[in-house]
C-alpha cells in the first residue's frame, strides 16, 4: 500500500510546555500531538516532523506538521478524532493531504508575532503578552530602530548562539508595529531567524521605548554583527509563532489583522 502524506495545521498555547520538539524527561508539544496520533492510528511507529523549534512558554497560531501513513484517513476525521484527543491547549485547525514527498520542515519563510499590553494589567492576559508597565514610553522610537531590521543582515548581535550560523545572512521581508488599543503587536516575516532573535530583538526594542537604549545603538547593532548588546531578552509568554510560509507569494500577501491572542 502506498503512503500517504498529511499536514496537520494547528494552534497551541505554550505556558504548559518546554518548546515543540522532543525532549528528554519533559513535556512538549510534539511528544503529546504523536502521543493523539499515535493512538488515533494504532501505529506507534508514526511520527510528526513540525515546521520549527519553538522555546519554552512560545505559543503558536498556524503551526505546521506532516507525517506519512499507510493508512487512507478523510481529512476531517483526522482533525475531529485529533482534537478529542488533545488537550484543551492543542487545536488541530485543519488537516490536508500532500503530495507524497512533502515535509512540513522545507519552508521559504516564517511570520512571528510578539504581543505587549501598555494597557492596565489584564489578569486574563498575563500569560499571552508582556506588559510594559513604564509611564512614558517613546513608541515612535521603537518604530524607527524597527524599521533597520528590514532586509537582508547578519543578525548576531541579536542571538546568544554566536556559532557559524549566525554569520549566514537572514532576510526580514517585515517588521512592522501594528497596535489594537493598548495591545501593540511587534510583525516579524523573514526567510528565517535565529536562536531566540526575536525575543532579544523585542527586549531592546523594549530599551529603547523606555530609553536604556538608543536607536542608533539599535541601528549599530543591526550594522555591525559583532556589536556587543546587553542581555536584554523579552519572556516568552509575549512570542506566537504566527504562520509558516511555503511560498514567496504567500509570505508577502500575508498581513496581521489581530492579536493572535484573539484568533
Amino acid at each position: 500500500m502506498n503512503e500517504k502524506t498529511y499536514m496537520l495545521t494547528f494552534s497551541f498555547n505554550g505556558t504548559r510546555y518546554a518548546g515543540w520538539q522532543n525532549q528528554p524527561d519533559q513535556t512538549t508539544v510534539q511528544s503529546v500531538m504523536e502521543f493523539a496520533l499515535r493512538n488515533l492510528l494504532k501505529d506507534q511507529t508514526v511520527f510528526l516532523s513540525g515546521c520549527s523549534r519553538t522555546d519554552a512558554g512560545v505559543h503558536a497560531v498556524g503551526m505546521t506538521a506532516s507525517f506519512r501513513t499507510e493508512q487512507k484517513l478523510c481529512c476531517d476525521t483526522i482533525r475531529q478524532e485529533l482534537n478529542k484527543r488533545l488537550p484543551h491547549d492543542i487545536r488541530i485547525d485543519s488537516v490536508q493531504e500532500m503530495p507524497p514527498r512533502f515535509l512540513a520542515t522545507e519552508t521559504c519563510g516564517k511570520a512571528y508575532v510578539y504581543v505587549i499590553n501598555t494597557g492596565a494589567e489584564n489578569l486574563f492576559l498575563s500569560k499571552c503578552c508582556w506588559s510594559w508597565t513604564e509611564e512614558k514610553l517613546d513608541l515612535d522610537a521603537v518604530r524607527c530602530a524597527l524599521n533597520t531590521l528590514e532586509g537582508e543582515h547578519i543578525f548576531r548581535s541579536f542571538t546568544g548562539r554566536k556559532d557559524a550560523t549566525s554569520l549566514k545572512p537572514r532576510t526580514v521581508w517585515k517588521a512592522e508595529l501594528h497596535s489594537f488599543g493598548p495591545l501593540h503587536c511587534f510583525y516579524f516575516s523573514g526567510s528565517g531567524f535565529l536562536h531566540k532573535m526575536i525575543r532579544r530583538v523585542v527586549g531592546c526594542l523594549h530599551a529603547v521605548a523606555t530609553g536604556e537604549m538608543s536607536v542608533e545603538t539599535f541601528r549599530n547593532a543591526v550594522a555591525d554583527p559583532e556589536t556587543i548588546l546587553p542581555d536584554f531578552v523579552a519572556p516568552p509568554r509575549g512570542l506566537y509563532l504566527q504562520k509558516v510560509f511555503y511560498s514567496a507569494e504567500e509570505a508577502m500577501a500575508d498581513t496581521l489583522d489581530c492579536p493572535p491572542c484573539f484568533k
